[in-house]
């Protein structure tokens, strides 16, 4: 009967585990989405999207109505996320090099999993990265306002401050920039 009971407590877990980052097969599911997104996109208003002030890595303060006038990419991700950190050195280059839109991340340090404040600065300074805005959501209010329900999901922001789509999964620099091409 233990036996019985651990095997299911297992293969549980083993279903949690691999859904719990959202697809790792990017390009099938960013695709897929993104084409479902379009639909649903053009046939209704776009809504306002939520507004948030959050403080960054680097100690600034980032709020997204400064940035009406531009297109803007956000990228929510945790740090145990493995197709998170495959795709951060992508993030890296798109807030480095891209001028054609605004990259942001957001990390919710102590919820959904993530590490606590501190340990999450402490373990992001080892990794490296200068260019990549990572905003602070502590509690998680802004990613639940922005309905994520796995990591890494990805935000698409028009020029209006409105929320042009939502995909959910890992995406390839060439598949953000794709996106990016239709916001406008």
């Amino acid at each position: 009967m233990k036996k019985k009971v651990l095997s299911i407590i297992m293969m549980l877990l083993v279903a949690v585990t691999a859904t719990a980052c959202g697809s790792t097969d990017s390009k099938s599911s960013a695709s897929k989405s993104s084409k479902t997104s379009k639909k649903s996109s053009e046939s209704s208003d776009k809504l306002e999207a939520p507004h948030f002030t959050l403080k960054g890595i680097d100690g600034k303060e980032y709020d997204l109505s400064k940035y009406k006038g531009k297109k803007v990419y956000i990228k929510f991700w945790a740090s145990w996320c493995q197709p998170c950190l495959k795709s951060l050195p992508h993030t890296e280059k798109l807030a480095k090099e891209e001028k054609g839109f605004v990259t942001l991340t957001v990390v919710a340090p102590g919820f959904g999993g993530e590490k606590p404040l501190d340990q999450f600065k402490s373990w992001y300074a080892k990794q490296g990265y200068k260019h990549m805005p990572v905003l602070l959501d502590e509690g998680g209010k802004i990613t639940a306002r922005y309905n994520v329900r796995s990591y890494p999901t990805n935000a698409f922001v028009n020029s209006k401050g409105e929320l042009h789509e939502m995909i959910p999964g890992a995406m390839t620099e060439e598949q953000i920039k794709d996106v990016m091409k239709d916001v406008k």
